[in-house]
């Protein structure tokens, strides 16, 4: 029995490892989806290089840009590298071109021959390395320096497929099964295969073959050859690049990725099988990104997330022993444990509603739920009914409060043995609202009971009256209630947040400060922080002084829609309707969007004057128009874009655009100067970018300029004074020739 017990185990291991090894990720299609991605980079401002079959494209998150060469001969971008605030590329011809702001123009190399498979610089010159040469040139202006043969290759036959730097050598893989050591000029031959990438991983040279069935992947050290098996026994299919991101190690191939973790092994984990992938890119905020043929981008968020559950769910509640309770579209509770294993199924057969409300009792071992009352462990419903319970609270001493779609009742507890009655008609229940009931919380410290209805908000303790809790004397319509340190915390139907400590409200905190709605769908709260789920996503806080935290990486990402959750210490799980996400909460405080501000045009010229750094715009200018493009890679939008426009006499007013807006136009403008600032706002965590500027001015009629009427006024005075003056000689004068007479 411990055999088999122990094979079972085994099984079990592997199934789970086939089942994870594909991390959590989403296709973004990028506008791209057609199209054959070769490369991947990202600029200074957070934007997605991407090189395709049919040239560069630039992504913000929100839409792709084309960006037109200039002078190529072939449309292709097959390689991209960062260079100072510009980026060099190669194309399909064998040019190299380099990209600054909009512009990609073709780089002239005198001197140069060969063709180019790899760029590098190195101690700021240009090394581009072909498949017989090594060729060096100086930067910024792309002098010829100097051009070494690669030792062994030959003019018809013999080529190198990849350079890569070892330690103190250069060391270059031949199509002819060598590999050879440049400095040294030493050639060795790799046992029955043929190389085609090298990398550097774990201290070892790691040799990749050209396909995956055909030839070993090898490692070379100190001399030897380490064989670790072919990357796949059958389908001999193509590998397309190989990179080191991290502690890990990814062969791109025709076939999905094989992914190396810490070391080399003889089985490396596979993603992403059947597709075709060229690259992979680590961007700024963690977030992975693998290029594809003709399937766009594969976006893995950054953190640890993981499926553990793939079944369609409504809702979910955690159960006993690490196990969870998880409603169905069709009616039914399916049970499952962390490695997404079904135990048990709870149906009721007079109910046929979605289950959206589940609260497990550990007192009695029993789920409550809106389609029935369930005994776990015995799939048979104990307590049928067509009422919609929407909370259940489980007093110390035994008694049960409902909230109900008939009102919120109180049960005592029953000295029966049998299971809870109750929920329908009963004459031990206590009716204290006969409203529609919304949520019910419990103060698991001091048993204070609070209740919300459509009608209001309430608190009880013990059997003392309940009392309504108010806001400036009017009821509370509440969204959601929850318990945080001896306090409820209230999400209201208005979009704020309340703190309410012995029945006062002491506290709030609005939600839809330039955002507009903000519905807050439950709360949950643990020992450390109230978890919000909104229309816009997961948040928390701890502290409503203090700024909301918003669970970025997931966050309105390419269509996922979170319908329910649920917190286990740290764990957050999270029903979506690709199935049920485990992830821990852990995130750095940095934005990750940001604001790109283009030069200020305008419509009745093609070219205007500049004067102090400000843009000079004739009095009839009909349309200033200031181009700006937000940047966010890991699709929240959940920020939007606020804006002032300042004179130097006066202070504007803060304005909203939506994060989806790619201009800000103004006309009938006054003569003067102006500043327009610009932020991004995060409404939720009311974070914010820095402040950018742009400056112009708007010139008067010619007429009206205050400069050509004070010139003419002065003028004017010049004039009237040497008039009088002439005329005052002039008198002088007569009257020296009188008094001459």
């Amino acid at each position: 029995m411990k055999r088999v017990g122990l094979f079972l185990l085994c099984i079990l291991g592997v199934i789970r490892l086939n089942a994870q090894v594909t991390p959590y990720h989403y296709t973004i299609r990028a506008e791209l989806s057609a199209q054959l991605i070769y490369c991947l980079a990202q600029d200074s401002y957070g934007r997605l290089l991407i090189g395709t079959d049919e040239g560069l494209y630039r992504y913000n998150g929100f839409k792709s840009k084309h960006l037109i060469a200039s002078g190529n001969s072939s449309k292709e971008i097959t390689q991209l590298l960062a260079y100072e605030d510009s980026f060099l590329a190669t194309n399909g011809s064998g040019q190299l071109l380099q990209l600054k702001g909009d512009k990609l123009k073709v780089i002239n190399l005198p001197g140069f021959r060969g063709d180019i498979r790899q760029l590098s610089i190195v101690n700021k010159e240009l090394v581009i390395t072909g498949s017989k040469y090594i060729t060096v040139f100086s930067l910024p202006d792309f002098k010829w320096v100097n051009q070494e043969i690669i030792p062994y290759t030959e003019p018809e036959s013999t080529i190198a497929n990849h350079v890569l730097r070892y330690g103190e050598s250069r060391m270059a893989v031949l199509n002819s099964g060598e590999l050879v050591n440049i400095d040294e000029g030493e050639s060795r031959n790799i046992p029955n295969a043929t190389g085609k990438i090298l990398v550097t991983f774990g201290k070892q040279l790691v040799i990749i073959p050209s396909f995956l069935a055909e030839d070993p992947v090898y490692t070379y050290n100190d001399g030897l050859f380490r064989s670790w098996g072919t990357l796949l026994n059958k389908g001999n299919l193509r590998v397309n690049n190989a990179k080191v991101v991290g502690n890990q190690l990814f062969v791109l191939s025709e076939n999905g990725v094989f992914v190396y973790s810490n070391k080399i092994s003889k089985k490396p984990a596979h993603w992403f099988r059947g597709i075709a992938t060229t690259d992979i890119f680590k961007d700024k905020s963690g977030n992975m990104w693998i290029a594809t043929k003709g399937k766009g981008l594969l976006f893995i968020p950054s953190g640890q997330h993981e499926i553990i559950y793939d079944g369609t769910l409504l809702s979910i509640v955690p159960g006993p022993k690490g196990t969870f309770f998880g409603g169905t579209l069709n009616g039914s509770i399916v049970q499952f444990d962390r490695r997404g294993r079904e135990l048990n199924s709870y149906t009721s057969r007079i109910n046929n509603q979605e289950a959206v409300f589940m609260a497990y009792d550990l007192y009695s071992n029993q789920l409550f739920s809106n389609i029935g009352l369930f005994a776990v462990g015995n799939e048979k419903a104990v307590n049928r009914t067509n009422e919609a319970l929407k909370g259940v609270a489980r007093l110390a001493d035994g008694s049960v409060y409902l909230a109900k779609s008939t009102g919120v009742v109180y049960i005592p507890k029953s000295t029966k043995k049998t299971p809870l009655f109750g929920l329908t008609d009963s004459t031990k229940l206590q009716l204290l609202r006969s409203e529609p009931a919304k949520g019910i919380a419990l103060n698991q410290q001091s048993q204070e009971v609070a209740f919300s209805t459509v009608k209001g908000v309430f608190r009880r303790i013990g059997n003392e009256p309940y009392q309504e809790i108010t806001l400036n004397g009017k009821s509370i319509d509440a969204q959601a209630i929850t318990w945080f340190k001896n306090d409820l915390i209230i999400a209201t139907a208005q979009h704020e947040l309340l703190l309410v400590h012995n029945g006062r409200v002491l506290k709030r905190k609005d939600l839809s400060l330039n955002s507009g709605e903000l519905f807050v769908l439950k709360m949950i709260a643990t020992e450390e922080y109230v978890y919000l789920l909104t229309e816009k996503g997961m948040h928390r806080f701890n502290d409503l002084d203090k700024n909301i935290e918003g669970l970025k990486e997931l966050t309105g990402l390419e269509g996922l829609v979170m319908r329910d959750f649920a917190v286990v210490k740290d764990e957050l799980f999270i029903v979506t309707q690709r199935g049920v996400l485990l992830l821990t909460w852990k995130q750095s405080e940095t934005m990750n969007y940001s604001l790109v501000l283009s030069e200020i045009t305008g419509r009745k010229y093609d070219h205007y004057a500049y004067k102090d750094d400000r843009i000079q715009f004739p009095f009839d200018e009909k349309l200033i128009v200031i181009p700006f493009e937000c940047v966010d890679l890991s699709g929240n939008r959940q920020f939007i874009i606020r804006y002032a426009i300042h004179t130097k006499r006066e202070r504007g007013y803060w304005n909203a655009l939506p994060a989806s807006a790619e201009q800000l136009n103004l006309s009938h403008l006054n003569p003067g100067n102006y500043t327009v600032e610009f932020y991004l706002y995060d409404p939720v965590s009311q974070t914010k970018s820095p402040i950018q500027r742009k400056q112009f001015t708007v010139l008067y009629e010619w007429h009206n300029r205050p400069y050509l009427w004070w010139f003419i006024g002065v003028l004017v005075a010049f004039f009237v004074g040497l008039t009088w003056r002439w005329s005052l000689r002039r008198e002088r004068k007569k009257c020296v020739v009188v008094n001459g007479k």
